[in-house]
């Protein structure tokens, strides 16, 4: 043995090992549904906040300054919200109580515009102000129940968070 290597057993310190994988893995699947989910919730909290503001610029200033990045996020955000919403179809995994109220509020937000567009045009701008600040005070209130507290963490939903049990075959 070379004298100018320490000899491990020797009274030292034990040597550090550095490339432990963690004792549970969650299975791909699980921590893509979990991506996904996330992907959803930081969407529809960015869309509502966005938005809120957007319209707010639009109503006391007649500005259109962030009406691009809100159209782009609001596109994205209704993606990801089908895409979640056929999860919740396929398997039982997706939390609902947190995630059917995002669906339902898009699906509702939407619906409510086609009257206003109909019978009071002029209201259209106020309309989607309310739902705007709907939209973000939903999306502040599930962060809240998720992270026990207006906490920012990423990632919002943990894969060991999801579901018990398996995909739906």
């Amino acid at each position: 043995m070379n004298s100018s290597q320490p000899n491990p057993g020797a009274g030292g310190a034990p040597p550090v090992i550095t490339d432990l994988e963690p004792a549970h893995k969650a299975p791909f699947w699980r921590q893509l549904v979990a991506f996904i989910l996330n992907l959803c919730l930081g969407l529809f909290l960015a869309g509502g906040v966005v938005s809120l503001l957007d319209d707010s610029l639009v109503l006391l200033l007649g500005l259109h300054h962030l009406t691009a990045v809100n159209g782009l996020l609001g596109c994205l955000s209704y993606l990801t919200v089908v895409l979640v919403y056929g999860l919740m179809a396929v398997t039982p995994v997706v939390p609902k109580r947190v995630f059917l109220p995002v669906t339902l509020y898009i699906v509702l937000a939407l619906l409510s515009v086609f009257p206003v567009l109909i019978y009071h045009r002029e209201w259209l701008i106020q309309l989607d102000w309310v739902l705007s600040l709907g939209q973000a005070l939903l999306g502040l209130g599930l962060l809240f129940r998720l992270n026990g507290g207006f906490k920012l963490r990423w990632p919002i939903v943990e894969p060991s968070q999801l579901g018990k049990r398996a995909l739906a075959g």
